[in-house]
């Protein structure tokens, strides 16, 4: 057996436990190994995967879902209701992912663990939060602005985080700290 087809094999075992960990009811813990959340979650970080169902979501949720037999965490956005898909983009991605359905949803991302630090409190909740109303600002001008090309999408999810990276948004708005000056 060749290379990739071993770490097909292994990672397709991997999808088969952790779904049937999560249906005995247990969370399981996952190390993240890739880029597309930062800077919320970094290589190396632990993440603690929940079972969940689709109708349990609420836009800003990071999910887990199983495509082309690997693990993939990014944050949920939509459903799209009549394809049973949900439609979900990493905090660093510009564009979003293709539709995933409903089955290949894992689970949801209750806990973050970077050394002593966590998402659930202190910096890492106040950057998941500060994301998550960022990125829902996003999601709502490309809706307002009903267009459908990737150009107004980039252009809109570029300028924000111009704005984030020098803390202009949270600077003048009543409520939302400033991340940057945040450990994280």
């Amino acid at each position: 057996m060749d290379r990739d087809a071993q770490k097909d094999c292994i990672d397709q075992q991997l999808v088969e436990m952790v779904r049937k960990r999560l249906a005995e009811g247990e969370t399981v813990a996952v190390t993240v190994n890739g880029r597309s959340m930062l800077p919320l979650l970094r290589p190396n970080d632990t993440i603690q995967i929940a079972s969940t169902q689709p109708e349990q979501l609420a836009r800003g949720d990071i999910i887990t879902i199983e495509t082309g037999g690997e693990l993939l965490t990014h944050r949920f956005w939509d459903y799209l209701e009549k394809s049973q898909q949900l439609k979900t983009r990493g905090d660093r991605q510009q564009n979003f992912d293709n539709p995933h359905n409903f089955r290949q949803l894992v689970g949801c991302v209750v806990r973050r663990e970077r050394g002593d630090l966590q998402f659930q409190q202190g910096a890492g909740r106040w950057l998941n939060e500060y994301l998550k109303w960022i990125l829902a600002i996003s999601y709502k001008l490309e809706h307002l602005l009903k267009k459908d090309s990737d150009h107004s999408q980039t252009t809109i999810h570029r300028a924000l985080f111009r704005l984030l990276r020098m803390g202009t948004i949270g600077a003048a708005t009543a409520g939302v700290k400033v991340v940057e000056s945040l450990p994280i």
